[in-house]
């Protein structure tokens, strides 16, 4: 194709976000490692979206091949999972698409084991199925499966081969995840135990209705928030994955990660590395005004291209 002209200022469709973040671990020559993070929706098509996204625009494949040379580029998907391209996003097909013909010359990691561990898909994607699920299975599913992953991912971590520092930074990470726990067993169970005693059948909507007290508190970003379980183990579960997203960092000698995850995730995922953001300033938010096209300028990484 024709080169039109040469931009700093793209604009790139398919992403609700793109964040940067610069890490204070470093690669074996010293230099400070770099995460770009994109949240996306995990929409089959945004060519509903194509005509309100400014020009001139890329698509999130085309952003990703652009930065993630020589970078580990890290899915939502379960590992080993990369031979498979019917995913409900039509940014991973895509991508994952050209890794198989081998378009993508860098290193695809899928970061996502919550399907190895729960159904993850109800808890996050669909409310009503949910709601309809007994609180009883829904406890038994959700919460008692908690510290079975904390000690995986906390296995996980004793056999890979990393430093001290970064091991000490996950025990503390590991140590939050254990807390959530704690926090619904002191908050929420005894109250939960009580209605499942008088009714095992009662179902979530059931339990919702009779307007639980939820927890208060301010995030890592000075944001008050409200949380019910269902949100405390919705980030819970995120967190597990965002821990073999710190993992994957930490063991990769890469300078430059990429990270496609969905949009919550990501807002969930700068929570953690909020006072490490680049771009956008951390002052500014971290979703794109424009829905679903996100432009990228002002971003640290952006190598300037030809837009053809």
């Amino acid at each position: 194709m024709e080169a039109k002209k040469q931009t700093k200022n793209l604009y790139v469709i398919g992403a609700s976000s793109i964040a940067q973040y610069q890490l204070h671990d470093r690669t074996p020559d010293g230099k400070l490692k770099t995460i770009t993070v994109i949240g996306e929706s995990h929409l089959q098509s945004y060519e509903d979206y194509t005509s309100k996204c400014p020009q001139p625009q890329i698509s999130v494949l085309e952003y990703i091949s652009i930065i993630s040379k020589d970078s580990n580029l890290m899915l939502e998907i379960p590992p080993g999972s990369l031979n498979c391209n019917t995913f409900m996003s039509s940014n991973l097909n895509s991508i994952l698409q050209d890794a198989l013909d081998n378009k993508i010359n860098t290193v695809v990691t899928g970061i996502d084991i919550r399907p190895s561990l729960i159904n993850h898909s109800r808890l996050y994607n669909n409310d009503e199925k949910l709601n309809n699920l007994k609180l009883l299975d829904f406890m038994s599913y959700y919460y008692m499966k908690m510290p079975s992953a904390v000690k995986y991912v906390k296995n996980q971590m004793i056999s890979s081969n990393i430093s001290s520092r970064q091991t000490h930074y996950l025990k503390k990470y590991i140590e939050q995840l254990r807390q959530e726990h704690e926090l619904i067993k002191k908050k929420f169970e005894p109250y939960i135990g009580d209605l499942i005693l008088k009714n095992e059948n009662i179902t979530i909507r059931d339990y919702i209705n009779t307007k639980p007290k939820p927890v208060k508190g301010v995030n890592a970003k000075g944001e008050t928030f409200v949380y019910t379980i269902i949100d405390i183990l919705r980030i819970f579960w995120m967190k597990i994955t965002d821990f073999m997203i710190l993992l994957n960092l930490y063991i990769s000698d890469l300078q430059h990660s990429v990270l496609l995850i969905g949009y919550n995730h990501a807002e969930n995922f700068d929570g953690i590395l909020f006072k490490y953001r680049k771009f956008p300033n951390p002052y500014k938010p971290l979703k794109s005004r424009i829905k679903h096209c996100t432009n990228t300028y002002g971003s640290r990484l952006y190598h300037e291209t030809t837009i053809v």
